[in-house]
């Protein structure tokens, strides 16, 4: 009887559990078979497609991974990292001039309106406040309300918001005033809250 290549062999589109997978045995110098659960433990349905991007994927304990695209239905206490959210750096704010800090973005062709929660902390030499402003952008307007503060070495800090439609985007200009009239280093935490049409959030620092 002629040889068999394995293109020649028909095709099992799923193999069960205890199907056998034919291996070479190394150490023993022999062909030999496992069972397809031995080499593989995992079963995969759907037809989607996994990509880590060098990352490790762990699967809690209710064996279900959540999907930050998909609406959550959490059973217990989850735990989130500090700083949440879209996040970048200024350095040398001005003491007292409106200085543009960053852009934010949204992307793709979604209706253009979102609410974002801003978190800023503004140090320097003498100076470590932090804020919370409530970001509302509607197409061609944008308004920024603050929703907290805790002040140190500084007499005000304020932030405006300004609408760009063409360019998608909402920019934020910071004023910070201090008694040591020095400049300071800004961080921000874009963290959006509601954003029609699921779309890409770019933050970009100015």
């Amino acid at each position: 009887m002629a040889d068999i290549t394995y293109d020649g062999h028909p095709l099992k589109a799923t193999p069960a559990a205890d199907d056998y997978i034919p291996i070479w045995d190394m150490s023993g110098n022999a062909a030999k078979k496992t069972l397809r659960s031995a080499l593989v433990g995992a079963v995969l349905t759907g037809g989607g497609t996994i990509v880590t991007n060098g990352k490790t994927l762990t699967v809690p304990e209710s064996g279900t991974v959540p999907l930050p695209t998909l609406p959550q239905t959490w059973t217990a206490r989850q735990a989130f990292a500090a700083g949440v959210g879209l996040q970048g750096s200024k350095a040398g704010v001005a003491n007292n001039v409106a200085t543009p800090l960053c852009d934010i973005v949204i992307g793709g062709t979604s209706v253009q309106a979102a609410n974002y929660l801003v978190a800023i902390t503004v140090t320097g030499g003498s100076t470590s406040s932090a804020q919370t402003w409530l970001v509302t952008l509607g197409f061609s307007q944008a308004a920024a309300a603050k929703l907290g503060e805790a002040l140190f070495a500084h007499s005000s800090i304020t932030v405006a918001a300004a609408a760009n439609s063409g360019a998608r985007k909402v920019t934020l200009t910071i004023t910070q005033v201090n008694g040591a009239s020095q400049a300071c280093n800004v961080n921000v935490s874009v963290l959006p809250l509601m954003v029609p049409g699921d779309p890409q959030i770019n933050l970009t620092m100015l």
